[in-house]
This record gives structure tokens, sequence and C-alpha cells, in this order.
């Protein structure tokens, strides 16, 4: 049976990482991008992100690889558990202003994603991070 692709329902939407069973449509880069333009992260914040993005994805892909043979359903916790550790750790480096951010976020993805926000202002965009 082929796997589909799990994705955490978390404010975050934070996905899995790639696997042949398990597409991963963002890459850590995409993700906090994605991030940083719907939360107005900071170039120090975005800093403190990317690690724990890639926490998040080295941990993810250890249980993968740790239990290649393992349903969606015997999975989902454990890749739960893993971006809720994830998302808690994000959301202790916001600023309240992007706590109300990330509420609107929630709620956008919980019905649809319709109504995405737009680009952040311009004095709010960052300096794009070149590795």
């Amino acid at each position: 049976m082929e796997r589909s692709h799990l994705q955490r329902a978390s404010s975050f939407s934070l996905s899995i990482p790639a696997t042949s069973a398990y597409p991963y449509p963002q890459s850590i880069d995409q993700k906090l991008a994605s991030l940083t333009k719907d939360l107005e992260l900071t170039p120090e914040q975005q800093q403190q992100v990317r690690p724990l993005l890639e926490e998040h994805h080295d941990k993810i892909q250890t249980l993968l690889d740790k239990n290649p043979k393992a349903s969606r359903q015997d999975l989902a916790p454990q890749i739960h558990a893993i971006s809720d550790e994830t998302h808690h750790k994000i959301h202790a480096l916001l600023t309240d202003h992007q706590k109300e951010l990330e509420k609107a976020m929630q709620h956008r993805e919980h019905n649809g994603g319709e109504n995405r926000r737009s680009s952040p202002p311009a004095a709010a965009l960052p300096e794009p991070h070149q590795d």
C-alpha cells in the first residue's frame, strides 16, 4: 500500500521529510520563508527558527527510517508529538503581535486556507538570507 503524505495540522503546518514513500512538498527554506511572511519573522527569529525546522525534519526522518513498514495511523501520534514540540518552541520565540498573526494563520488553515495573508508591509520584510 502506498503511503500518502502526512502533514501535521498544527498552526505551522509542519510537513514531514522526503522519503521515497512520503513526498515532502516544502523544503526547510520554503517553510521558513512561509513563516517569515505569515508571522513577519525578524532576521534574528529566522536564525532561531531554522534549526528548529531542521530538528523537526531530522526527528521525523529518523522515525520514518526506524519504522519503514509502519502505517500512517501507526506513525501519526509520534509525528504529531514532534510537530507539537516544534510548534511550542517556535511559538515561544514570537512577539505578542506575531502570536496574533499566528492565530489568524490558524484560523485560515482550519478554514481551508482562504484569505491568505498578503505580503507584510515593506518595512517588516526581512533581508533575504543566503546560505
